[in-house]
């Protein structure tokens, strides 16, 4: 069976909760942190939603009932699905949460939400700064090496999370 996804895809939908100015600022630095990931062959999508929608999915799939700012859902975590190797996963970032979080931490909309989309791939990729303090350590290195890499400021990967679980 053949399956209709292209490789090397991103697949953005929920543009439509940005403003025109907003829309054109993020999706160029959602290009350039997803190009510099450099995941080749790999099928992502990100969806931008509301507080409301992340809070159900947050306690639907993590037992937290309240809205974040991020969520990752790694399409090989768990069973294997053959044929679809090639998929990566899915990245939901809540924008009035990158917003107010952006606000509150005194940078741009837009950079927050290339860092929120930064750490969402590397949740995909594996790292989870949960788990301990070296695991969130080890995450934060990789997002600032990212945006580094995609031409911003690596130092927003600090102002957003803490060092510890």
């Amino acid at each position: 069976m053949k399956n209709n996804l292209k490789k090397n895809k991103l697949i953005i939908s929920g543009v439509d909760l940005l403003k025109p100015g907003l829309r054109k600022k993020v999706l160029r630095l959602i290009k350039k942190v997803y190009v510099a990931a450099d995941l080749p062959d790999m099928f992502l999508s990100l969806h931008f939603t509301s507080d409301e929608e992340i809070k159900a999915l947050n306690l639907q799939w993590r037992g937290k009932n309240k809205a974040t700012d991020v969520l990752s859902f790694a399409a090989q975590a768990g069973e294997e699905m053959p044929g679809f190797d090639f998929v990566l996963g899915d990245v939901v970032i809540s924008v009035e949460k990158a917003k107010s979080q952006a606000k509150q931490l005194g940078h741009k909309t837009h950079q927050e939400i290339a860092v929120l989309f930064a750490h969402g791939i590397m949740h995909l990729l594996g790292l989870d700064h949960e788990r301990d303090a070296e695991s969130a350590i080890r995450q934060v290195e990789c997002e600032m090496a990212l945006l580094d890499r995609a031409d911003i400021s690596p130092l927003l990967a600090l102002t957003r999370r803490e060092l510890y679980v």
